[in-house]
């Protein structure tokens, strides 16, 4: 239960800082765009530290975990994260209508991937006895993540990586029922994995776009609790039936096709 407290106490005050420190990323950059790439860097960058701390966590005795969370708790809370802030502004930001719900729903898809089909990579990696070699599903989508998204933070988000996004997609659905190497179906599943994190840092940037008028710190956490509810209920699915990965594959490949086709019509301005 002090786990579970102290757990709790930790996302409720890291989400907040979180979301205050990426809408100051969001008044640094001059384009809208850039700060969704910058925001996306950060957090990839967390994930691959957070896998590496993860390995030293079971080390850890119990007292001293829940010390080292209370002293980043203390850390985070020290943090003036906020000036000027006015409660009745947050009311009335918080009445406006939320535009392009559907945009949301298209995130929420495109982000279950990696939680989705890195698992079962790892199981084929210990059936095929390369157990010590499991951690490159983990890594490689994070790496080239980075590097994809700093190449695009200062260029213009091309219409054809929806495109190569379906292609690659269905490349994938191919190799991994046939006898190919597993390295190579994980450098394609990392490919297809940072493909879509492009979209969805576009997609974004366009739902941030449509809502303006709104406080960015709440369409922010919005995205975050579509993007959770979302892996959560597929995860749920997967389960039971494993067809679920597979579905979820061709979903957003038909997904990456309309946005191809129809990019023209949903794109907003770049700022």
């Amino acid at each position: 239960m002090i786990l579970l407290a102290v757990y709790a106490i930790s996302v409720f005050s890291s989400s907040y800082v979180g979301r205050s420190l990426e809408r100051k990323i969001f008044e640094e950059e001059k384009r809208l765009f850039g700060g969704m790439v910058k925001i996306s860097i950060i957090g990839n960058l967390a994930k691959l530290i957070g896998f590496g701390v993860g390995d030293l966590i079971f080390s850890i005795p119990l007292s001293i975990y829940i010390f080292l969370s209370f002293i980043l708790f203390l850390v985070m809370a020290s943090v003036n994260v906020e000036h000027g802030f006015s409660y009745s502004k947050a009311s009335m930001a918080g009445k406006t209508k939320v535009n392009s719900l559907f945009l949301l729903l298209f995130v929420g898809l495109i982000s279950s991937i990696p939680i989705l089909w890195i698992p079962s990579l790892v199981e084929r990696f210990n059936e095929a006895g390369m157990i010590k070699l499991s951690f490159i599903p983990f890594v490689l989508p994070g790496i080239m993540n980075i590097l994809f998204l700093r190449y695009l933070k200062d260029r213009i988000w091309s219409k054809y990586i929806p495109l190569f996004y379906f292609i690659l997609t269905v490349f994938f659905m191919v190799i991994y029922y046939v006898d190919v190497s597993l390295i190579f179906q994980v450098i394609v599943l990392s490919t297809i994995i940072t493909l879509g994190v492009s979209i969805n840092v576009y997609i974004n940037t366009i739902f941030l776009q449509k809502n303006k008028t709104r406080d960015k710190r709440e369409l922010m956490q919005l995205i975050n609790v579509v993007t959770s509810v979302s892996t959560l209920l597929f995860s749920f699915f997967a389960m039971y039936t494993f067809l679920t990965v597979h579905l979820m594959l061709l979903i957003n490949a038909t997904l990456s096709l309309f946005i191809f086709v129809f990019f023209a019509r949903i794109r907003g301005e770049d700022e």
